[in-house]
């Protein structure tokens, strides 16, 4: 039914915008509704990343992670950061930040605070 983009009446998952992400990546388990969820956010859907995780849950567009130790972090959402924990992950895996000082960051790039980010 959602994969369909049938989910009309059931709480959340029900936008126009919702359902069509579920018909584009033909939802199949919990983990892909748990991400679509995600990624149509405002902050994720920017710059067409909605389009990008459908493509690549699809298998139309390979996934492209920018450093291999970015994979453990977004493998579950085919390389797009759709949660604010998976900036948590890469300041950890990739910037090799302690998890106090990763939060910080993440807490400044979610209100826009560009002199705690430089």
């Amino acid at each position: 039914m959602i994969a369909a983009g049938e989910a009309r009446g059931v709480h959340h998952i029900e936008s126009p915008a919702m359902c069509t992400l579920e018909r584009m990546v033909n939802v199949n388990n919990v983990d892909d509704l748990i991400s679509i969820v995600s990624v149509i956010r405002p902050g994720a859907a920017n710059n067409l990343k909605k389009e990008q995780f459908a493509l690549r849950a699809q298998g139309l567009e390979p996934v492209d992670y920018v450093h291999p130790s970015l994979e453990r972090a977004l493998r579950s959402t085919y390389g797009v950061v759709a949660y604010e924990e998976h900036i948590l992950q890469i300041c950890e895996d990739f910037a090799c930040l302690s998890a106090g000082r990763a939060d910080i960051l993440r807490r400044a790039l979610v209100k826009c605070q560009e002199e705690k980010i430089i």
